[in-house]
């Protein structure tokens, strides 16, 4: 459970969404939310409804009407309440309300995206399959848009130094024109970053790439986001919504191992770069030893 947080602590939301349970008539989905609120309590009353749909295997909506079955004008009022009953109970043994920090919230939640990230599909083969794919593209054009993109420049960063023609895509109709030329010039798969929020500007890249010939490959937040259905392949890795703002532990996790999957591709080649760019930094005294 989140450091700060006690046995009794999880004990008492556990009794308090029992009376709450007590009697009411739930839908094989609601159901499913319950049963993991019980066995998890230390750890639901920090997730948002998408989190705990995710966690419980059903929709955000079904999380919603969760609530609403138990009297609550939604899911915030529930959770609110959920954590009172843990500053309560923290408060009655002397411990710190305030220990379970947002820091330590947040670790917990991105610990079981890891967790569950490394027991995926995402975790395998498929990602060895679409990094050979990638090491293949010659050239490479890599995009992400608003808060994407900063993956999308790192892995070009990356890339680079094992891949012989790794481009980054701008936005707009600059970003079209990049694509014709990547296309042009021999191009087989573009790379996307997706998290959420999705632009709609993505999207059009992604149409737009297709209609050229070619294949997309996705990094994402989940397979059902609404990326999904326009791409050839995808990767997914859940964000945390904890905090004020999405933390992607997980996603940058999955572009890190995708990075190695296209190293690994490019075995000879690769590795050659590797050391050529290695010469030439220990040339330029370019790093502080």
């Amino acid at each position: 459970m989140p450091t700060g947080q006690t046995p009794a602590a999880a004990a008492s939301v556990r009794r308090w969404l029992n009376m709450l349970l007590e009697g009411r008539q739930l839908s094989p989905a609601q159901r499913r939310v319950a049963a993991f609120l019980l066995e998890h309590p230390d750890e639901a009353v920090w997730l948002s409804a998408e989190e705990l749909g995710r966690r419980s295997g059903v929709s955000q909506p079904t999380v919603s009407r969760f609530a609403t079955a138990l009297g609550f004008d939604g899911y915030p009022e529930l959770r609110e309440q959920a954590r009172s009953q843990v500053q309560e109970q923290l408060r009655g043994s002397g411990a710190d309300p305030d220990a379970v920090s947002a820091l330590r919230r947040l670790v917990a939640a991105e610990t079981t995206n890891l967790t569950e990230l490394a027991s995926s599909p995402w975790a395998g083969e498929r990602v060895e399959r679409i990094g050979g794919f990638l090491a293949e593209s010659r050239p490479l054009p890599v995009l992400g848009l608003r808060v994407s993109k900063p993956f999308a420049d790192l892995f070009v960063h990356f890339a680079a130094k094992v891949h012989p023609d790794v481009r980054s895509v701008p936005e707009g109709s600059s970003g079209d024109d990049a694509l014709v030329s990547a296309r042009v010039a021999g191009a087989t798969w573009l790379l996307v970053f997706g998290l959420p929020r999705y632009p709609r500007a993505l999207l059009d890249s992604i149409h737009f790439a297709r209609s050229l010939g070619l294949r997309v490959a996705l990094v994402t937040d989940s397979p059902l986001c609404p990326l999904a259905n326009e791409v050839d392949d995808l990767l997914a890795a859940p964000v945390a919504s904890t905090l004020t703002f999405d933390s992607a532990v997980a996603p940058m996790a999955l572009t890190m191992s995708l990075l190695h999957a296209l190293t690994e591709a490019l075995p000879e080649h690769g590795q050659r770069r590797l050391e050529e760019f290695d010469q030439r930094a220990a040339d330029r005294n370019l790093f502080i030893d």
